[in-house]
């Protein structure tokens, strides 16, 4: 009996020292945080040794990082993957989506993206940018003639649409007489008609159906329209004109279309149309269209292949990573290291310290055999 309480004795006590010593060793791992001492002399151990190699582990993480963990090859292999480029492409066109259906004026979204136009100032640059390029090429085609500048196959289109354009033209004329304007328009030269033009017509006119001489006339206009020698005569007229443009030189057609202050009534314009119009009301579909359909997904695939195989390894190098981790690394006090290590490997440090305890205790058990052997 006294064998048995002596062997499980030295077992116990080997145990005991085994987890403590074991326990103790996984604290010397951060503890103390720092170097203590007697004097001048300082005590072995301290601090303990995550803190003591400090900068060495920040360097050694950082390494480890850009050697193993984030490489440009596994950014390359990440950049390939189909759910990243597909993502991509959903959020690119939802933005544009959102882009070409949006309430707000292109000048709200110059101020949107941090562009402001503060007093129009940008709107007058873009003035001056295009009025300085329109200059340019008037001053660069001045004498040229507009058949020249202009596409053959426009003035083409011009020469066999001129029927058309007389319909279209006579056509509005036409409705225009039958209208209610058109009525008034008649009545009031009517009347001026009969306005100084002596005694003898004033004073016939209250006598006379002024109605229904406006309605005859108004019939009258109507069948002059309608006769096909007035559509002959007004395409005639509209083909001389155009032979007459033709003609024109560049000079010409500026002073002529333009005028000295054309080019600032057509800008102030544009400006409405463009600065302060809703997006969605710019008839845009095709162009919307083109940008998802074709753009997004060559620019999406270009990009990425462009940014795995040419950018990723540059910008990382620039980036520093390794220095980075250090440096991020070393912003922790050794309490946060501690806590992070310890957190990850917690259950893991514990059986370490149960698997001291439990070699000490078959030491201490083996022990106690050899002792009562020797006995």
């Amino acid at each position: 009996m006294q064998t048995l309480i002596t062997i499980l004795f030295m077992g116990i006590v080997g145990a005991i020292i085994g987890g403590i010593t074991n326990s103790i060793a996984i604290k010397m791992l951060f503890r103390p945080y720092e170097a203590k001492y007697i004097g001048n002399w300082r005590l072995p151990f301290t601090p303990g040794l995550i803190p003591k190699r400090r900068d060495e582990l920040a360097k050694q993480m950082g390494q480890l990082v850009i050697n193993h963990l984030l490489t440009p090859k596994v950014i390359q292999q990440k950049l390939t993957d189909p759910k990243i480029y597909d993502s991509l492409h959903q959020i690119l066109v939802k933005k544009v989506v959102e882009f070409f259906q949006s309430e707000k004026t292109l000048n709200e979204w110059l101020e949107h993206i941090g562009m402001m136009n503060h007093d129009g100032k940008m709107e007058d640059k873009l003035y001056i940018l295009l009025n300085k390029q329109m200059t340019h090429w008037i001053n660069e085609h001045n004498d040229q003639l507009l058949q020249e500048l202009i596409p053959e196959t426009i003035w083409e289109k011009l020469d066999k649409n001129g029927n058309k354009i007389s319909k279209y033209l006579l056509i509005n004329v036409k409705q225009f007489l039958v209208s209610p304007s058109g009525y008034h328009l008649i009545k009031h030269h009517f009347d001026q008609f009969f306005e100084g033009r002596g005694r003898l017509l004033n004073m016939l006119h209250p006598f006379l159906d002024n109605r229904n001489m406006i309605e005859r006339l108004q019939q009258e206009l109507v069948k002059i329209i309608e006769n096909d020698q007035t559509e002959k005569a007004v395409t005639q007229v509209l083909q001389s004109e155009l032979d007459r443009v033709k003609s024109w030189t560049v000079e010409e057609g500026v002073q002529k279309l333009l005028g000295k202050e054309g080019k600032d009534l057509i800008w102030e314009e544009l400006k409405k149309f463009f600065f302060h119009k809703p997006l969605k009301s710019f008839p845009l579909t095709d162009l919307k269209n083109t940008i998802i359909n074709q753009m997004i997904p060559t620019v999406v695939q270009k990009g990425m292949e462009k940014l795995g195989s040419t950018y990723i390894e540059k910008w990382m190098k620039k980036l520093e990573i390794p220095e980075l981790v250090k440096n991020q690394v070393d912003s922790f006090s050794t309490e946060q290291l501690e806590e992070i290590v310890v957190g990850i490997s917690r259950r893991e440090l514990k059986m370490i310290t149960y698997l001291g305890a439990y070699l000490g205790g078959l030491i201490g058990i083996l022990q106690g055999f050899i002792v009562i052997l020797m006995g």
